[in-house]
């Protein structure tokens, strides 16, 4: 009688270890994310988005990965009132440390110009090693229209770095095809662009010197492959021909600009340096 009945204290503690753990899973997979998500809720609607952003910062579940986004939109929107050229804005976000479980960070902008309430910025850091057409044939002929890096900018990029919000803002740019300096190659067509590569003219005109052009790549894109030079600066693409119908410049590691260019089909370890307008006074709430 004893054992059986030392069996059933066993079996009834077996049991309520078990409601315990399904019941601690309930609480921190379903109950816990959904009071984060309802406070995070309330703290927006006060307009306390920076609140709000660090208590759903880490975040994956849908609702919550959507007003994340509304609350980093508030956030850099912000911050837009006092553009300089020469200053530093956060704009969008996107994977940057090579640590997705704490989710993506704010991407950092270096202010070329300005026109009014528009801003010309380029990204402060190489972001992502790609190639500017992956069909790796070193003697076809691409130029910016038709490459593979202009679709991945204005489609995949485009859509991951930025909420609806942050795309209300960009402009739709006339982006020329300006010609090599250096060469009669032709550079193709002007195109339409949200997002985009400067070009050979735009990189000497908007950095004073090599060391002000000078770049380096995030975590994440070293991570990827992205050739270092001496120094650890990153290598990055621009959207002008070389010297040769299937290159295209380059900035090289010390911040020069290289017009005869690499080949279309290099292997993918240059960075990328997107570049975009954006309208400071757009109504994009």
């Amino acid at each position: 009688m004893a054992k059986r009945t030392g069996k059933r204290r066993w079996t009834v503690a077996v049991l309520a270890s078990g409601a315990c753990a399904a019941l601690a899973i309930l609480f921190i997979f379903v109950i816990f994310p959904g009071q984060r998500l309802a406070r995070a809720g309330k703290l927006y609607e006060a307009g306390d988005y920076e609140a709000a952003y660090a208590l759903l910062k880490g975040q994956t579940d849908p609702d919550s990965a959507a007003l994340l986004e509304k609350c980093l939109f508030q956030i850099q929107k912000a911050r837009l009132d006092a553009v300089t050229v020469g200053s530093v804005i956060r704009f969008g976000w996107y994977e940057q440390d090579n640590d997705p479980s704490d989710g993506k960070e704010e991407i950092e902008w270096i202010v070329l110009d300005t026109d009014g309430n528009k801003a010309l910025v380029v990204s402060r850091y190489g972001l992502e090693p790609r190639e500017f057409n992956d069909e790796l044939n070193l003697y076809k002929a691409v130029t910016w229209d038709n490459s593979q890096l202009r679709s991945w900018l204005n489609d995949a990029f485009y859509i991951s770095a930025f909420s609806a919000e942050h795309q209300k803002m960009i402009l739709l740019t006339d982006v020329k095809a300006d010609p090599n300096p250096d060469s009669r190659v032709h550079p193709g067509r002007n195109t339409k662009d949200h997002v985009f590569l400067l070009s050979v003219p735009e990189a000497a005109r908007y950095f004073a010197s090599d060391s002000d052009r000078q770049c380096f790549g995030t975590a994440y894109c070293y991570a990827l492959g992205a050739e270092k030079g001496d120094g650890g600066a990153c290598w990055w693409w621009l959207r002008t021909p070389g010297i040769e119908t299937s290159t295209v410049s380059v900035v090289i590691a010390r911040g020069a600009i290289f017009t005869n260019g690499f080949s279309c089909g290099h292997v993918p370890n240059l960075a990328v340096r997107p570049a975009m307008w954006i309208d400071l006074g757009a109504d994009a709430v």
